[in-house]
């Protein structure tokens, strides 16, 4: 289950979330799209439910929605914005 980063905090500030790195101050704002991905992400812990979600109000093929999702994922894995805890989503 994906899961927001040990040295992450964040707001969501109605129009954009804003995610920041405590270890080195790093902040950045998340508008649209983004904002939803994150927030839903959290929510669910999981890409598939976050995918299957967003597919409801968004009229691009699955492919490209999968594609996008699953990118922005791997690189907030990387930056360490999100992590994985190892346990499945409920």
């Amino acid at each position: 289950m994906l899961r927001q980063g040990r040295d992450m905090a964040w707001v969501d500030e109605g129009d954009q979330v804003v995610v920041l790195h405590l270890p080195t101050g790093t902040y950045r704002g998340l508008p649209g799209t983004a904002r939803l991905v994150w927030l839903l992400l959290l929510e669910t812990g999981s890409v598939e439910e976050t995918i299957a979600t967003l597919q409801t109000g968004f009229e691009v093929p699955v492919e490209v929605l999968e594609a996008d999702v699953r990118a922005t994922v791997e690189q907030w894995l990387r930056d360490e914005w999100v992590e994985d805890d190892g346990e499945e989503p409920a």
